[in-house]
């Protein structure tokens, strides 16, 4: 009886379907003011639009200090995944407060409410949002103005007219009633 051999397995480096790579540094990537009540920025690092992934995306948010917040939402089709990395605030989940810190990590499913508050009077809240599968690139780019790093920040703005069906596009529950 002879034993047949595999197929010696095809390097990675061969592979017709291999996957993107980059490194970016903190201020490179497509980045957008973002308007009240969150103002700040969002920097994306990972989309479809620079990448062959099209099932995530990826940021930076930066939420200005003195009780600027994320205000309360939720997804319909979409998975979140939160991480500080600088600053210190709340988040409130399904309407139960958290520290939000650096090092804090948040997993919100589908349906789940979540709101985030910069806590500091003084310094930026900074955290990373990976969504799954994208919209959240999208939604920020539908709701904010282009930014470059290093420019001044600009004043305070209103969220578009449209914001309802912008987040209804890019996997946002129905508003929430405050």
């Amino acid at each position: 009886m002879s034993a047949e051999l595999a197929p010696a397995p095809v390097p990675a480096a061969d592979h017709a379907d291999k996957g993107s790579k980059f490194v970016l540094q903190p201020d490179e990537g497509t980045s957008y003011w973002q308007p009240k009540p969150a103002n700040g920025y969002i920097t994306i690092k990972v989309s479809p639009d620079n990448c062959t992934s099209n099932l995530v995306t990826m940021g930076i948010q930066v939420v200005a200090p003195n009780g600027c917040y994320v205000r309360e939402h939720w997804h319909s089709r979409n998975e979140e995944i939160l991480f500080c990395f600088e600053g210190h605030g709340t988040i409130l989940v399904d309407g139960e407060p958290h520290a939000f810190v650096p090092g804090s990590t948040a997993y919100l499913g589908r349906w789940v409410k979540h709101k985030i508050i910069n806590d500091d009077a003084e310094r930026p809240l900074k955290f990373t949002w990976t969504y799954l599968p994208p919209g959240l690139d999208q939604f920020f780019a539908s709701i904010g103005r282009p930014r470059r790093a290093g420019e001044a920040t600009p004043e305070p703005f209103e969220r578009p007219a449209d914001v309802l069906g912008v987040e209804q596009r890019t996997g946002f529950g129905p508003p929430l009633d405050h």
